[in-house]
């Protein structure tokens, strides 16, 4: 085989045998190319194409016309889905959250594996048709105009407010609260923790308690701590992510 020309000569049972390559072989910036198909059926392997996915296929093991399935929210975050953790104690649950949420995004370069989550429970949360009782925009991004997405977190034993203190109610565990505005008339929040098993525990706390008393803060938080929304994390698309990641700006654990 020679470059740039098209006869090659093989020499097979001490017989000499001609075969004409569908195109020449070339040199490109220092790299051959030869034609695929004569090559590989030279060697005895069935070469076949794929035209709806325009796709060359040697060998078997493929079938025409299946498609390369795209990058969900499951390959983003497998974390989000393990379900022997999801039957693991409260304090293991806390752990493997900081633990995972501190490790750079593999997906998404310079983001932590946080800041992918809190996108996905935003664009979730979005889904799930919760935002009804603010005002209901048609994509998850319009809720936060030309603003941020803003996180922080809210650790086990925290006081609720101002009127209470550490021998009240506290939050029992850990939660990301997210929020897209810092001016409270505008602000869309929720909060949540994930349950490892491809759900998250929603909530909607108050944004400020300064006209409850002791008894009704108290009374209040209970209520929600007791009653969270369960929001299943949706499938959503590296880009649709991406969009909501940009966006984000919060904790970096």
């Amino acid at each position: 085989m020679c470059i740039d020309e098209r006869l090659v000569f093989l020499g097979q049972g001490g017989k000499e045998k001609r075969l004409m390559l569908d195109h020449a072989p070339e040199v490109r910036q220092n790299r051959t190319f030869v034609p695929l198909r004569n090559v590989a059926e030279l060697f005895g392997e069935k070469v076949s194409w794929d035209q709806a996915n325009q796709v060359a296929i040697v060998g078997e093991g493929y079938h025409l016309g299946q498609t390369k399935k795209p990058a969900t929210s499951k390959d983003f975050l497998p974390y989000l889905y393990n379900q022997k953790m999801a039957q693991g104690s409260l304090e293991e649950k806390i752990a493997y959250e900081k633990a995972m949420g501190s490790k750079a995004s593999t997906a998404f370069p310079g983001y932590t594996n946080k800041d992918v989550e809190v996108a996905l429970a935003w664009l979730s949360y979005h889904a799930s048709g919760n935002f009804d009782d603010f005002r209901m925009e048609k994509n998850a991004i319009d809720l936060l105009k030309a603003g941020k997405l803003y996180y922080s977190m809210t650790e086990p034993g925290t006081v609720l407010g101002g009127r209470t203190t550490e021998k009240d109610l506290t939050y029992p565990r850990r939660y990301t609260r997210l929020y897209n505005d810092d001016f409270m008339a505008n602000m869309v929040h929720f909060a949540y923790y994930p349950n490892f098993d491809g759900t998250i525990d929603t909530f909607r706390f108050p944004l400020h308690d300064h006209y409850l008393t002791r008894e009704e803060t108290v009374n209040d938080y209970q209520r929600i701590f007791s009653h969270p929304k369960k929001v299943s994390l949706g499938n959503f698309s590296k880009k649709e992510v991406e969009e909501i990641l940009k966006r984000v700006d919060g904790d970096n654990e």
